[in-house]
């Protein structure tokens, strides 16, 4: 299998406050993977992700303490979603300002997703992951 190639991204700009934000997307091609980058500006707040009506799972948040406030950022991920433009729809318990950004992936693996997890720390201003990727 070649490598994994970017097939589109959408951001909201993190300028959407309530307890649902959505980003309209296009899906194209074959052996498809979604990610969602979320984060919330009110604390830990983000319920779940959906495409195209179908739950995202989500594979990693982080918190970085306040200044000014509390943010939590948040990665969500859908093997196979559907094709066509769709909305990516995050959900919260609470109003929260948040910012939404969708990016899918062609000749990505199809099982076995995440195939690998992160680890990060918060420092103040700045987020640092470490993952190791196995598989495309």
């Amino acid at each position: 299998m070649a490598g994994i190639v970017l097939d589109n991204t959408v951001g909201n700009g993190g300028g959407v406050t309530g307890t649902s934000g959505t980003v309209s997307l296009a899906v194209a091609g074959s052996n498809r993977i979604l990610v969602a980058g979320v984060f919330s500006t009110a604390g830990d707040l983000i319920t779940g992700a959906t495409y195209a009506g179908s739950a995202m799972t989500q594979v990693n948040k982080v918190q970085r303490p306040g200044i000014p406030t509390e943010r939590w950022a948040y990665l969500y991920a859908l093997i196979a979603p559907n094709t066509g433009t769709n909305n990516c729809v995050v959900s919260a318990s609470s109003s929260t300002t948040m910012g939404i950004y969708c990016a899918s992936y062609t000749n990505a693996t199809q099982s076995g997703q995440p195939e690998a997890n992160g680890t990060n720390t918060s420092i103040l201003l700045s987020i640092a992951n470490t993952l190791t990727s196995t598989l495309d």
